[in-house]
């Protein structure tokens, strides 16, 4: 009995000790592409030249646009003729085509 026990002790013991040789081997520490750098929020392609100027956003909604259509009462015809007149790339998008209301 004990000595069944004490093969039993050998045998978790040296299973143990075989498993720990992989596991150590798989540390690694470098990469196959040199170190790796962890920083948290860096830049991505460096900081080499003078920051981007952001403007701000000058389009309106969907539902602003559809909001100013209705409230200025032109009709389809009339927006339309005025994209026509105006062209498609106007930098206010539909805003433009609309007729201008009085400021009363």
């Amino acid at each position: 009995m004990i000595r069944q026990r004490l093969a039993s002790i050998v045998l978790a013991s040296s299973s143990l000790a075989l498993c720990a040789i992989p596991a150590r081997a798989q540390y690694q520490v470098e990469g196959p592409i040199g170190p790796v750098d962890t920083r948290v929020n860096g830049e991505l392609y460096g900081n080499s030249g003078p920051g981007q100027l952001i403007l701000p956003q000058v389009r309106l909604l969907p539902s602003e646009e559809r909001y100013a259509i209705w409230r200025s009462g032109a009709l389809p015809s009339e927006v339309e003729a005025g994209r026509l007149a105006a062209g498609p790339l106007t930098p206010n998008g539909v805003i433009d085509y609309l007729p201008r209301q009085s400021p009363a």
